[in-house]
């Protein structure tokens, strides 16, 4: 004769299903928060070493005018971390390179800043801009957004033609059960302007 399933054996049967399914369920949720975290930091450090790359391809073709003048005007030596560097160029850096002749008379210094600036909504950039002679933004041509989203960028003048890069960023990251989580990572680099690394 066949037997059934008794009411007990079902419940008992349920619970356990109910107790496994839980468990999965955590699993599941901790490895996806686990996977956001680590794929939010990853996209972090990525943009903050874009970032610096292109500073650093920027300020390394920093040149001085003339003799008595410095390449990179400030942050001044000795002085605390700035968000901000001014520098020369004989390439001008809001526009495509040019080749430098050194059979030509005359050359073109470009003055520039590279600057980290807060816009009115709180957003934040890291913006190229040119500067007239007295160090002052002009309006042309426009200035160019080299980064967007970080929470800090700090200049440190280490020698004539050597920079300290500090980057911070932070991204805010959700988990299964969708609460927020914010991530920030920070960043170093030392740029070398390489005009003083060739004997003078």
């Amino acid at each position: 004769m066949r037997r059934g399933f008794t009411i007990v054996e079902v419940l008992v049967c349920c619970g356990i299903f109910a107790a496994v399914t839980l468990v999965l369920a955590g699993i599941y949720g901790s490895s996806l928060g686990i996977l956001e975290t680590a794929g939010g930091k990853m996209m972090l450090e990525q943009s903050e070493r874009e970032t610096i790359r292109r500073i650093n391809s920027i300020v390394a073709c920093a040149m001085p005018p003339d003799p008595t003048r410095d390449a990179i005007v400030s942050p001044a030596l000795n002085s605390a971390a700035a968000p901000a560097v001014d520098f020369y160029t004989i390439d001008d850096p809001l526009a495509l390179p040019v080749t430098f002749d050194p059979r030509a008379t005359s050359t073109t210094f470009y003055y520039s800043r590279i600057a980290f600036e807060k816009g009115p909504d709180g957003r934040t950039f890291v913006r190229l801009r040119r500067l007239n002679s007295s160090g002052n933004p002009v309006s042309v041509p426009s200035p160019r957004i080299l980064a967007h989203g970080l929470t800090a960028l700090t200049f440190t003048r280490l020698d004539r033609g050597t920079l300290k890069v500090h980057v911070d960023g932070s991204v805010t990251v959700r988990n299964a059960r969708l609460q927020a989580r914010t991530i920030t990572a920070s960043m170093d680099t030392i740029v070398q302007a390489v005009f003083y690394l060739t004997p003078q």
